[in-house]
């Protein structure tokens, strides 16, 4: 698999409460797993549904800005990063730009409440898929349409400092 690379992945499901001998148990049901990744698609949701308080891009390079290139390329945060960060480490924040990456690769797929409502994962796996999906589209090997406007963008505005 030279050249390639594992997308990050979201796993939806639903909940359901069972009871067995006078206790209860959640069990997942309706398990679904989906690749994740930004492209122009997930742009444009992103400031349908009022995501995006300002343009991915933003957010991103804040994020890389932040951790340190070093750091994001590993992603690895210090106690000082999750300081700097800590307004994007909101978990509700970080399921809607972990949507954006999961409607980013289909046409056909959950509303946002859907799809929170399917998303039951705890803090610490929120944080690991929104950061992996944030590293994933900044990799120096990830060669997409996306990051490589992304990049382009970055160096005009450098140009006009």
């Amino acid at each position: 698999m030279i050249g390639k690379r594992k997308l990050p992945v979201v796993e939806l499901f639903d909940v359901e409460v069972k009871e067995e001998n006078g206790e209860f148990f959640e069990e997942k049901t309706n398990k679904e797993r989906f690749p994740l990744f930004f492209n122009n698609h997930s742009l444009k949701v992103g400031r349908e549904y009022g995501i995006l308080e300002k343009a991915l891009e933003s957010e991103l390079l804040e994020m890389i800005s932040a951790m340190g290139i070093e750091a994001a390329t590993k992603g690895e945060l210090s106690a000082a990063e999750v300081v700097l960060v800590k307004d994007k480490l909101d978990k509700d924040h970080m399921k809607n730009v972990i949507y954006l990456g999961y409607v980013g690769p289909r046409n056909d797929f959950y509303d946002l409440e859907t799809f929170k409502n399917k998303y039951n994962a705890d803090f610490e796996e929120v944080l690991d898929t929104y950061l992996n999906l944030l590293m994933y589209n900044f990799s120096k090997d990830t060669n997409n349409n996306f990051k490589k406007a992304l990049e382009q963008a970055t160096e005009k505005q450098k140009g006009k400092k």
